[in-house]
Order: structure tokens, then sequence, then C-alpha cells
């Protein structure tokens, strides 16, 4: 879109001839609105069979770094050419009528942007819009290239009560100046959807008596997508003099005559024989026909608003995200109006933000002093929540978990969005193929509102094996050690071997590390690995010869066992093939005899700590 500076007002808009022009002459005035790189650019006016730089009757912007061929050294701090982001007034001229003219204009860098507005003796004539590396214009002195009603002084006249006058906006422009309501924000009675304007054209009527009167596009002949607003103006040739009574941008609800999507507004408190102008503009730069009437509006004005609820729920201490724009129906935009709500809450505004849930009333004096009051509720949602259904995994890693989660509160529909172990996403409200791990989920409803939920999934069978710490054995005192695992499952030794227990014996090994690793299973077919290392070393102290390991014995035994070469405070665990500790003791002489007598036949491991060191015995019971 265009830009349009409806803030500036000049005293140019309604230019006089200047004094030098003589009979047959035409005085052009040049208004040049800038992109933000004002300095890239440079243009000339000449006479059609002249070339760009050898006969300019008027020029401007950054002639030494730019020029007629671009040169491409400009820069923004040389001080040369125009500001950016903004219009100036680039001079004027006297052009002789009839003759043809070119004008030339050159964008160093090849993006456009820039906006030409050429006036004849002060009346708008022609627009020209740059584009690329610039454009070749050619125009004749005296003509105008400005299309019927494009201009308010050149308003098409509308008969009150009477039949539609139809216009054509098809390459009409916005005009320099041109005055344009606020926006963003459709159907709403005082604004437009955008901010801005393209191809605008205008009306007039004038009111034949005191009253209220309603506008529209909402007829059959309208075809396109239309933008309307109603000014008083003081001066039609100067967009400083006119003030906005009533724009509309979308009929709330639709039109009834299926004219695309048309506009409404209404005028009041009017004064017989008033005067009015009619802007019709098209949205995104729509193009066609629109077919306006004006109509007596006979129906008491009310008040209403458009109410826009709490999206999401929110704690205590957070703000309100509600929001209330009041609006007349049956008049224009010039209202007072006065708020109260929950919690001592007031506005002076028609439009109201940030607002918690309850009931907010408006008292709305119009320009005729009449007071409408009406009040409007501000609602907020439930809470969102989940429910949250988790079915475990046989295994850690057997993909088998199912996780179900229902949303609760705030606005359906739901989106969900799981991450979880190894990069792991789902966008489904029930997942399946779960290994275990910790997973998150994130719910956002319809207003965008989210909840977030972090879960663990644990299998059903997560074996419990631990073998324990690293551990080192002295070779030169005999040293042993068992690792043992539960009891109840398929097991895997590093050498094959398939038993609950490993005996590490020192004396049977070199010296150095040795690992030792148990693969473990279940029936269902989970599985876990653990490992130890242990270092086999000659110890210091006590030398070989020196020491006597203990000696166990009988060995089978079917009631009596007997530890012998024990010393004070020797420690003896008896531990059962499940790993069941059955007995402990601490022995104070140097023989211990160990009661096996009313224990089961089977395999028991007798554990000795002597002069902490350790030696293990399997024992058989008979």
């Amino acid at each position: 879109m265009r830009k349009l500076y409806s803030f500036l007002i000049f005293s140019l808009i309604a230019l006089q001839s200047y004094a030098q022009c003589q009979p047959g002459e035409v005085e052009i005035t040049i208004f040049i609105s800038l992109d933000a790189w004002g300095y890239e650019n440079y243009w000339e006016i000449y006479p059609e069979s002249e070339m760009c730089g050898s006969a300019a009757i008027i020029n401007g912007g950054n002639e030494a770094q730019v020029g007629c061929g671009g040169a491409g050294q400009q820069d923004a701090t040389g001080g040369n050419g125009y500001p950016s982001n903004t219009t100036v007034e680039a001079g004027s001229a006297c052009l002789t009528i009839g003759e043809n003219y070119t004008l030339q204009f050159i964008d160093d860098w090849g993006d456009g942007g820039s906006q030409f507005f050429i006036y004849q003796d002060g009346v708008p004539s022609f627009i020209f819009t740059g584009g690329g590396n610039g454009n070749t214009w050619t125009f004749t002195a005296g003509d105008s290239a400005i299309p019927e009603n494009d201009l308010p002084c050149a308003a098409a006249s509308v008969e009150v009560d009477g039949p539609g006058t139809i216009v054509n906006n098809v390459g009409a422009t916005g005009q320099f100046f041109e005055v344009v309501p606020p926006g963003d924000n459709c159907q709403l009675p005082g604004l437009w959807c955008e901010t801005g304007i393209d191809n605008s054209v205008w009306l007039t009527f004038e009111a034949p008596a005191a009253g209220s009167y309603e506008i529209t596009t909402c007829n059959s002949g309208t075809n396109f997508d239309t933008q309307l607003a109603v000014w008083s103006v003081g001066d039609c040739l100067d967009f400083s003099s006119f003030i906005l009574e009533a724009s509309n941008d979308d009929i709330a609800g639709g039109c009834a005559g299926g004219a695309f999507y048309a506009s409404r507004c209404y005028v009041s408190c009017v004064e017989a024989g008033q005067v009015f102008y009619i802007q019709v503009d098209g949205w995104n730069a729509s193009e066609g026909d629109a077919e306006i009437t004006v109509s007596t509006y006979d129906a008491e004005v009310s008040l209403s608003a458009q109410v826009n609820s709490m999206a999401c729920a929110v704690d205590k201490g957070e703000s309100g995200t509600g929001s209330i724009n009041s609006f007349l129906v049956g008049a224009g935009v010039n209202f007072e109006v006065s708020w109260s709500g929950p919690g001592g809450y007031t506005a002076d505004t028609p439009s109201i933000t940030g607002l918690e849930e309850g009931t907010y009333t408006c008292t709305a004096t119009t320009s005729c002093g009449d007071e409408i009051t009406q009040s409007f509720e501000i609602t907020m949602p439930s809470f969102l929540s989940l429910s949250m259904s988790i079915t475990q995994p046989d295994c850690p890693q057997s993909g088998n978990g199912i996780a179900q989660a229902i949303g609760n509160g705030g606005t359906a529909p739901y989106v969900y969005e799981w991450t979880g172990p190894n990069g792991y996403t789902s966008d489904l409200g029930t997942v399946t193929d779960l290994n275990e791990g910790q997973y998150n989920l994130v719910m956002t409803d319809d207003n965008g509102c989210t909840y977030n939920q972090q879960i663990n999934v644990t299998s059903l069978n997560n074996l419990p094996l631990d073998l324990g710490s690293d551990a080192a054995l002295c070779q030169n005192y005999g040293e042993t050690l068992l690792l043992s695992a539960p009891a109840g499952y398929i097991y895997t030794w590093q050498d094959g071997s398939q038993n609950q227990f490993y005996l590490v014996d020192s004396e049977t090994l070199d010296l150095g590390e040795y690992s030792f690793i148990l693969n473990m299973e279940n029936a269902e077919g989970c599985s876990a690995v653990d490992a130890v290392v242990v270092s086999v070393e000659l110890c210091g102290g006590v030398e070989n010869e020196d020491f006597e390991s203990p000696t166990l014995f009988p060995n089978p035994t079917t009631d009596m066992v007997t530890i012998s070469g024990l010393i004070e405070n020797s420690r003896i665990d008896v531990v059962d093939a499940s790993g069941r500790l059955i007995e402990s003791i601490f022995s104070s002489s140097t023989s211990q005899i160990i009661d096996m007598q009313n224990q089961a036949q089977g395999i028991y491991f007798v554990r000795v700590e002597v002069a902490e060191r350790t030696f293990v015995y399997r024992v058989t019971k008979q």
C-alpha cells in the first residue's frame, strides 16, 4: 500500500498560479512521497523530444551521486538528495499547455518506492508511482489523468431517499494528504479494516431536513469490497477542514443485498441543508462499481458494542484480556461515553481494554445530548486441564506404552504437541508405542491458551539389576568376590555361564583388570545389563607365606560346617541361592561353627571377611 501522510497539512493544497506563468502556460507543483532510502532517487521533467540530462525544466534528488545514469555511488551520509520516510515539495515550473513532457525517475538501488504528485494550478492532475530501477512517464500539460470523482471537489451527487448513485473507482487514487479514518478493526463503526487508502472516489449529499441518515453501499449495484466514510467539510480543496462523522468497513452480520463486503454508517443530529462528503475506497485495492444510497433514518439511536471476552483464564494478580468497543447504531462517531464496572472500574473512552470478567455498563451521550445506557458482559473461560491415562510399557524399550490425554476447560478443540526421549514427537491426543522415559505435552485450545504437563513413563518390568561397585582383589591374599543377581530371572554372563552367582577368585587370574558382565532377562523378554570391573593386584602388608586363608569343612555337609583360621571380629555371612541373607555372625575366636541343619538342601555361599579381606565359599547342603 502506498504511503500517505494525512497528518501533514500544507497550505499548498489550494495552490494558486505563480505570476510568472504566461498566458497559455500552466503552473505545475511537484510533491514526492519518499521511502526509507530517499537519497537513492533522482528525477527530471523535460520536453518529450529531449533526453534526461540535456534540457531539464525542473529536477531534484541526488543528482551528484545518482543522476540520469544511476551511477551507484549514493550513500546516506553524503548530504545529497532527499531525506527518507517523508514527503517533500520538490518545486514548481511553468509548462506550455498542450505540450508533452517526460518525467523520468531513477532509483539507484532498484527498489522503487517513491510516488510523484503533480498539481496544475493547484489542482491534482497526475499521480505516478515508481518501481524497480526507475520509470519514464509522459504527460500533457493542461490535461488530467485523475479519474472522475477522484477528488472531493468533483464528488458525485446522491439524492437523499432517492435511487442509488453508482461510482467506479477503477484507476482512482489515494490523493496527496487525503484524509482516512483510523483502521485495523473490521465491522466496527468508526474504523476501517485497514489503515490507509488505495483508490478512493467521492460523493456528496445535502440533508433536506434535520434528523438522522443512513449511508450504505449495501445495494445490488455494488460489486467489490468497499470501505465507507462520511465527512463534514469546510473546503473541498483543503483536507485540513475535513471532520470525520462516520465510517465502516464490512457490515456486522453481512449485507442483506449480498453486495459483497458492503459498508453502512450513520450521521445524526443533522441540520437541514447540511452538506456531507462520502468517501468510498476499495479494501486491499479492490476495484469496481459501488452503488451508494442515502436514506432518512427514523429509528431510535441504540447503543451496541463489539465484545471480546477473555480468551484465556487468568489467575489472581494477572491482568484481564477482555475488551469492549462501543458504537451507536443510527448515529456517527461523535459521542461521549462513561463506563463503570467490577471493582470500581471507570473509563471515558468508547473502546476499553484489559478487562476482567464481569458486567460493564456504558452511558453514551450523543451529539444531540441524548443519553443511552447499556450493559455488556465479559466472560472468562474455565481453566485448562488434562485428564491423563497411562498404560506402562512391558519393558523400558519394548515400545508398547500408551498415554491418552483428554483436554478439559478452555475452548475446544484442542491441539496436542508431545515431545519425549530420542527426539520423540506427536500431535495426537492418544500416543502409542512409548518407551520408558519422560514426556512433555503442550495442549493448546482454540483461543491459543496453553497447558503444559510432564509425565514419566516407567516400565512394568524394570529389572532391578545391580552388581555393585568396581572392586580390587589381592591375589597374594587369595581374595575372592561373589557377584550376585536377584533371583527368578534368566542369566547370561560374559563367559556364557548362566548362574545367578559368579565367583571371582583372584588366585585363578593374572594380575590386571577384568570386566564381568551380566545380561539378565525375565519371562516377558525384558532385559537389563550391568557390569563391574575387578582389579587383581599384589597387596602390601602381611606376606602371603605369613598368612593362611580361612578353611571351611566339611563341604558338602548335612548339618554343620566349621570355619577355622579366623581372627577376632571376623564377619561371616551365609547367603542362599536366591541372594537372601540367612545369617550374619561376628566371630570372637579363631574358629566358628555354622549350624545348617535347619536349612533346606541346596547351594549356599559363605562369605568371610577377615583382616580387611574377603573369601567366598560355595557350600552344598545335603
